[in-house]
């Protein structure tokens, strides 16, 4: 199977690509190193970075397999007698055929050199697979399923994205043993890479359906929120990274979106080649104001073509050197809460997302004007902050669908949005209540002021090792069975449980007077060596390494803390970033105050990265709102309350 750290669509599309070229080089190679050397003549582009001695693996240099050559190798792998081919490689034929086919009969146009150099592109990859269809057998494309575009609200849409759904593999096939691939060598084979305007199409169709995925999943994980299921900072924090996800994709595919004129400028291309698929005239306005002929709303809503628009709007018309100045003054309405997402027309949904934009915008631009203050930093402020910086740059596609985003939440949220700072508010008065419950004059006022105010100047300090003796106690005592059963101590028993034992106990739990008196003097450091006849009369010796202590919790969130701080300018995460973070969180779970690694979870944290590897980004972004809720007890536990 393919790597798992190739998460986005285009990502696998092109490791699809590298893969047929490089199959078909190292099994060429390996069979007949003299005929497959005739066969393709590769050309060296360059050597990966790495120098011996410093710990790195050797240098592989890579090798540029042309268009051209696939066929010539094609046929001489054709003729090596009991050849298997891999799985992978009968799918990564398929997407650009079924792609083109698709493109050709929803009816949108391209120029006619880039139409041929794609063309010539497809063409070989069928040869390839009639060369080879012996071999791989009766597997029929994708493509050849599929008739004609389903002209309906959002056929074109979908009949285009269908075709990536090879991406989108079953759990049978990941989990399906594969063909052994062809050995590893010394040198990595590359395919040659396209740049014609079909091509960008392509990576942008496949941007756009990566980011309608994770536009789901995140609607998912709010309505989640809705019902209580998920906690306001899961799913805020797991937004928020998504927009970092959505940034780290196009800026994968920038150098091909550049071509076009940008991710922007492609964007809009495509919304007038949609609207001409379905017969709509898109500059045909009803209304002076209007953007574009609003019976094309729906495609625009797919396209994110009305947050793009609102946005680049507002930035021409403001001056970006101005933008913390403006201020909405209603002249174009006001976003309504009571209608939230429930608009019926095209018309009322376009001027709910116009307004809330309009009243959204200038609050974000007096954030990025202050950034270099502010702590705090989200990723659509850190967007915004971006644009003003460079005059020379359209909006970014991935801030417009940020920003689209937003207004989803806004107004699926509709009269509720403010729910998370209700609640805030309410526990702040509560507090400030619970303290002026008392009558002025009384001493019992001050006691309570001094206790809530005792540590705001004063470090907190606590007795080294009273909580592993409570702990160690309370064990003992109920093991003994000298403690009632209705008798729980629930704090220390939550305490435990979201500690692990490793905090409290070296090995296993004692369950005996002598195994507890044991264990809590190697608890707190005491050597094993004194058990021995032999050193029973001699100094105590201390191993530090024994000695239990409290570990560190949170380990997702915190990670997660540090993107929202303002370093300056940094690289968004990728998905493969989150991966490894959401793995690391699992391993932090069964570690010890030192963070040594409990080896019988060995197999429990092996289990949960292969489930991780499986996932596409809007599975990790849901991996990462669950890790998040589950660290939200360890977080809030009152530990200092409980060690009064």
């Amino acid at each position: 199977m393919l790597t798992p750290a190739l998460k986005s669509i285009y990502q696998k599309y092109k490791a699809d690509t590298d893969f047929v070229a490089e199959w078909l080089a190292v099994t060429a190679k390996t069979n007949a190193k003299a005929g497959a050397s005739k066969a393709s003549q590769t050309a060296t582009v360059g050597v990966s970075s790495g120098s011996p001695g410093n710990g790195t693996a050797a240098p592989k240099s890579t090798h540029l397999i042309k268009i051209k050559d696939f066929e010539a190798l094609a046929t001489f792998v054709s003729k090596v007698n009991d050849l298997k081919i891999p799985k992978d490689f009968v799918f990564a034929l398929d997407p650009r055929k079924g792609f083109a086919d698709r493109l050709t009969s929803s009816g949108l146009e391209v120029n006619s050199l880039s139409e041929g150099r794609h063309s010539f592109f497809v063409e070989v990859l069928e040869k390839v697979r009639h060369i080879l269809k012996p071999l791989i057998g009766t597997t029929k494309p994708d493509s050849e399923e599929t008739t004609k575009a389903d002209i309906k609200p959002d056929g074109v849409a979908k009949n285009i994205f269908s075709v990536l759904e090879v991406y989108h593999t079953s759990t049978e096939f990941q989990n399906a043993p594969d063909v052994v691939p062809a050995p590893a060598t010394e040198v990595k084979y590359v395919a040659e890479q396209e740049d014609t305007f079909m091509d960008v199409i392509f990576a942008f169709t496949a941007l756009l359906d990566d980011y309608h995925r994770l536009r789901v999943e995140i609607k998912s994980l709010w309505t989640d929120y809705v019902s209580g299921n998920l906690d306001l900072a899961a799913v805020s924090i797991a937004t928020n990274v998504a927009f970092e996800m959505a940034r780290n994709m196009e800026e994968e595919i920038e150098s091909l979106l550049g071509k076009e004129g940008g991710g922007s400028f492609v964007a809009n291309r495509y919304f007038a080649a949609l609207c001409t698929v379905f017969g709509i005239e898109m500059n045909a306005k009803k209304q002076p104001r209007d953007p574009y002929n609003l019976d094309a709303y729906d495609l625009a809503d797919m396209c994110m073509m009305n947050s793009l628009t609102l946005l680049a709007s507002y930035v021409q018309s403001t001056g970006r050197s101005e933008m913390h100045l403006q201020s909405y003054n209603g002249s174009f309405g006001w976003y309504d809460e009571t209608v939230g997402d429930s608009a019926q027309t095209r018309r009322q949904k376009w001027k709910q997302d116009m307004t809330a934009m309009l009243e959204f915008m200038p609050d974000v631009s007096f954030l990025a004007s202050k950034i270099d203050c502010s702590t705090i930093v989200d990723e659509i402020t850190r967007g915004m902050a971006y644009l003003a910086n460079d005059r020379t740059k359209d909006p970014p596609f991935w801030l417009a669908w940020a920003t689209q985003i937003y207004l989803d939440i806004l107004q699926f949220l509709g009269q509720d949005c403010d729910r998370g700072y209700r609640e805030m508010q309410q526990e702040c008065l509560n507090l400030k209540y619970s303290l002026l419950d008392i009558d002025a004059s009384s001493k019992e006022r001050s006691k309570v002021l001094h206790a809530a105010c005792i540590w705001d100047n004063d470090p907190f300090a606590a007795t080294p090792g009273a909580l592993l003796g409570v702990t160690q106690l309370y064990h003992a005592l109920r093991q003994e069975n000298m403690l009632a059963e209705d008798l729980d101590w629930e704090d220390l028993e939550t305490l435990r449980k979201l500690q692990g034992n490793p905090s409290f106990f070296v090995g296993d739990l004692p369950i005996n007077r002598e195994a507890y008196f044991k264990n809590y003097c190697l608890s707190i450091g005491t050597s094993v060596t004194n058990w021995a006849p032999n050193r029973r009369k001699s100094k105590l010796k201390i191993n530090s390494a024994n000695r239990r202590n409290l570990k560190y919790t949170g380990y997702v969130s915190l990670s997660t803390n540090h993107r929202l701080e303002h370093p300056g300018a940094r690289q968004p995460w990728s998905p493969s970033a989150v991966e490894a973070v959401l793995n690391e969180g699992v391993r932090k779970q069964y570690t010890d105050s030192r963070d040594h690694f409990q080896a019988e979870f060995k197999d429990v944290v092996e289990k949960e990265r292969l489930e991780l590897a499986k996932l596409f980004p809007p599975g990790i972004i849901r991996k990462l709102a669950l890790a998040i809720q589950n660290e939200i007890p360890g977080i809030t536990f009152k530990l200092f309350h409980h060690a009064q």
